[in-house]
């Protein structure tokens, strides 16, 4: 039988969650307090895209190709479970899948389209919020990559409630976010928007999983290196 909300919502690893978007919140801080939130911030990295082209490169390819990275280590889990036989892994990582098309991608699209936000050249140039209108350039509120990120970094950071690793992941949910706003792509809050978005999946996640464990704690994701046997031995 699957806890209350409440339940499931307290015993959340939430030490491992804090370091996970930690970098991310000390980039906000840092960014908000030495250059600005609005247009400044806009203006700032529409200079520095100028000044260096390198760099700009190196955050369109990251902004492109990084959450590859990310899914790429849950096909992994999913692969192995499906030659060992565990059935249980495969449910968690297809509940995994589920929760981030609910809370990252549908919830990001409807949010997206409603809100209207221009992003941010747009709204330099005193574009106005435009609701209901199906134009990309018109969809910067929340962020959908950082969104993405952050779910799939803070299910890992849960499951393996390692201190180092959880810094680790929130260095790449930070990466991400930065590359977003380097690009002009999104506001500051755009990004703040889609890493609550994330954390919203990662509780989803969560919960559906409590009644597949049977408790209220992530085994470790040792288990899904494990064959048969050595869980036999065990």
């Amino acid at each position: 039988m699957r806890n209350s909300p409440r339940a499931v919502f307290r015993s959340y690893p939430w030490a491992q969650q804090d370091l996970c978007l930690a970098p991310l919140a000390v980039m906000i801080v840092f960014l908000a307090s030495g250059v600005g939130t609005g247009d400044e911030l806009t203006c700032c990295f529409t200079a520095l895209r100028g000044e260096m082209p390198l760099l700009t490169e190196t955050m369109e390819f990251l902004t492109s190709w990084l959450l590859y990275g990310i899914y790429a280590v849950y096909g992994l889990f999913l692969l192995r479970a499906c030659i060992t036989g565990d059935r249980a892994c495969v449910v968690r990582v297809l509940i995994f899948a589920l929760a981030q098309i609910v809370c990252t991608v549908l919830l990001v699209q409807f949010a997206k389209t409603a809100i209207g936000r221009p992003r941010p050249l747009l709204a330099l140039g005193g574009a106005p919020y435009s609701p209901w209108v199906l134009d990309s350039d018109l969809h910067s509120l929340p962020s959908g990559h950082t969104a993405e990120a952050s779910g799939a970094a803070s299910v890992l950071a849960a499951e393996f409630r390692r201190s180092a690793l959880s810094l680790v992941l929130g260095l790449f949910v930070a990466l991400v976010a930065f590359s977003r706003l380097y690009l002009s792509r999104h506001h500051l809050s755009d990004v703040v928007a889609g890493a609550c978005l994330g954390l919203g999946a990662s509780l989803l996640n969560f919960y559906l999983c409590t009644g597949i464990r049977h408790d209220n704690s992530f085994r470790p994701l040792g288990r899904f290196f494990q064959t048969n046997a050595d869980r036999r031995v065990r």
